[in-house]
């Protein structure tokens, strides 16, 4: 039964997004599709067009930042680093029968990956966790199985609205209650009210969001319970990282504001210094420290020179088909360093017939989201084979 007292705290929670001076991932003049380049939510489309002067960033990272990257123990972190390894470290049980069931049901596994399951062992003890994990290893299910084997939920702070929606997509797809919450949100009021009745698991948040708004995190917690807070692409935390954002480097909070919950800090690149860096800035306490190999056999890297024309640069990549139209063997996606240089790579694939979507800062927000799911659902390959970003 819903109390007035319940229905007041819905409401404050709601006003505190909906107030009109917050927008924290739409900075002025989005909408409107201005000259602004959103350099926090967006920081490569930040790049000029020329080439940047060769002296344009000096060198940040000590040669030695690269060197020893086992931390040892009594360090000033008083930390545990572990590799990967085909065995679970010494001293880790195994996952349990139940664990397994409830992999195999919620997410379609058999079994966890080593460094999966030493990680998310730590955080089901509480303890607070710094993991630099190779992409395609599986971080996302360190952060996505201990709310859902443990009935909590998770607060996940991620930098991009675009990355938040294909999380919530996939989890949404998997049965699993899942929510993002900023200004791109649709249907507030019913988000809201379905979080504050435990409905949602895991929750995204912009760091923005957590900037502007911490009674809503302060509700959730009083209302259902936060079992973790999960840091993901930490290095924007980091003032040595190569994306370092301010209102990441704010989220010391949540140790100061909700000291008892665990802290998982996640990245697929940090230095050592970095490293340090995060776990200092995020008040981690005595965090264990993993790091994954990089090895990615299953990924073939090639590196061409370009030519003169956008066209002779991609006409490699495509496939002629009868009706002299082109299309690709696969999903594509082409990553331009501008807005600019989007709209050119865009309108020379739309002039060889080939079907594509553009994404960029310079789009509105609906703009964005309708291209999103026009790659995501298989708009993609036969009809939608090339994401231009």
């Amino acid at each position: 039964m819903t109390t007035e007292a319940d229905k007041e705290e819905v409401e404050a929670a709601m006003q505190a997004m909906m107030d009109d001076s917050f927008e924290e991932d739409l900075p002025e003049g989005w909408d409107e599709g201005g000259e602004d380049d959103h350099k926090d939510d967006f920081p490569d489309d930040d790049f000029p067009d020329d080439d940047f002067p060769d002296d344009e960033f000096p060198d940040q990272f000590p040669d030695d930042d690269f060197e020893g990257m086992d931390d040892k123990k009594g360090s000033a972190l008083d930390c545990t680093t572990v590799y990967e390894e085909e065995t679970l470290p010494s001293g880790i049980p195994p996952p349990s029968k139940h664990h397994l069931e409830m992999l195999q049901k919620a997410f379609g596994h058999a079994s966890f990956r080593p460094m999966q399951w030493k990680i998310i062992h730590a955080v089901l003890q509480g303890l607070d966790n710094c993991v630099v994990m190779a992409t395609g290893y599986g971080k996302s299910l360190c952060f996505q199985f201990p709310p859902v084997y443990t009935g909590g939920v998770a607060v996940v702070v991620s930098p991009l609205i675009s990355l938040m929606q294909d999380q919530v997509l996939a989890l949404q797809a998997s049965n699993i209650g899942a929510c993002y919450l900023g200004s791109a949100q649709k249907n507030k009021s019913e988000v809201y009210t379905e979080m504050f009745a435990g409905m949602y698991r895991i929750v995204y948040v912009t760091p923005e969001f957590i900037d502007a708004c911490p009674d809503v995190l302060k509700t959730l917690n009083k209302r259902v319970g936060i079992s973790l807070f999960a840091v993901d692409e930490a290095h924007c935390v980091s003032q040595w990282g190569h994306d370092f954002r301010h209102t990441y480097r704010r989220l010391g909070v949540l140790r100061t504001d909700f000291p008892k919950i665990p802290i998982l800090a996640v990245t697929a690149t940090a230095t050592k210094t970095v490293r340090e860096d995060i776990c200092t800035s995020l008040g981690l306490r005595s965090p264990e420290i993993t790091i994954t190999s990089f090895d990615r056999p299953n990924l073939y890297l090639e590196v061409k020179n370009k030519v003169k024309g956008i066209v002779e640069n991609l006409t490699p990549f495509l496939v002629k088909e009868s009706y002299g139209r082109y299309t690709t063997d696969g999903p594509t996606i082409v990553y331009c360093p501008t807005k600019k240089s989007t709209e050119e790579v865009y309108q020379a694939l739309a002039g060889l017939g080939v079907k594509c979507v553009k994404y960029h800062a310079g789009m509105t927000p609906l703009q964005r989201d309708e291209a999103h799911k026009q790659f995501m659902y298989d708009k993609v390959g036969k009809y939608f084979p090339f994401y231009i970003i």
